[in-house]
């Protein structure tokens, strides 16, 4: 794999932790067990395959719900994707998600991650009063 495929993925890896670390969404444990998926990618795949508790373990944990709740939540959020071994039911990996989306900053102090679906959101339910700041952020898709 050539050098700068190898710098465009560690940049790619880098901002998401920076995004996720400002994000007052996600828990302590939330960005610990996105850091702990973000180390394990496996560089010719992009994907993570760890066991929950395997995670949990290296993690410090005594059981695997506080890692399960922390990868629903980093989904929920857009952090990373579950992949299901085909014909399966059970997560068989976990894949980081590059985005493009917008960050909203608000006169009250908020601020807010919000994924382009959600534009029409923003303007519906915030005046010009509200917003203070409105930033758009795109992200090349991996292999670019």
């Amino acid at each position: 794999m050539s050098a700068i495929l190898d710098k465009d993925r560690t940049r790619r890896k880098l901002h998401l932790l920076t995004r996720a670390n400002g994000d007052l969404r996600i828990t302590d444990q939330d960005f610990r067990v996105l850091w702990y998926i973000a180390d394990a990618i496996d560089h010719e795949t992009d994907l993570a395959r760890r066991k929950q508790a395997t995670i949990a373990k290296d993690l410090g944990k005594k059981g695997v719900r506080g890692v399960q709740l922390s990868l629903g939540r980093l989904a929920e959020f857009g952090y990373l994707k579950f992949e299901v071994k085909e014909g399966g039911t059970y997560v068989n990996a976990y894949r980081l998600l590059s985005y493009a989306g917008f960050w909203v900053t608000r006169r009250s102090g908020g601020v807010v991650f919000r994924h382009l679906d959600d534009l029409d959101a923003v303007f519906e339910s915030d005046t010009c009063d509200d917003l203070r700041q409105l930033i758009c952020a795109f992200q090349p898709p991996p292999g670019l």
